[in-house]
């Protein structure tokens, strides 16, 4: 997670503020998220067919308008 992004922050996981990872279903959780702007990115591996390791990544912008809220957010990742 990128604070105060508006648009695609790059995909080296290193310029990032927050790393998490997922659980076995592809869920993961921040915690408490401030009022503002933020930039999602989801990178990881698939394995295909063939059994080989296949990079992916996807993102999305997204807006906390309240500290209240709950939020679900799905990132589409695409090699």
């Amino acid at each position: 997670m990128k604070y105060g992004a508006t648009s695609y922050a790059g995909s080296d996981v290193t310029q990032y503020d927050t790393l998490v990872s997922v659980d076995s279903n592809g869920n993961y959780d921040f915690g408490t998220m401030y009022e503002g702007d933020y930039y999602l990115l989801a990178a990881g591996n698939y394995i295909d067919s063939q059994n080989s390791s296949v990079p992916v990544t996807g993102g999305i912008k997204v807006k906390i308008t309240s500290r209240k809220q709950k939020c679900n957010f799905n990132i589409d990742v695409a090699p």
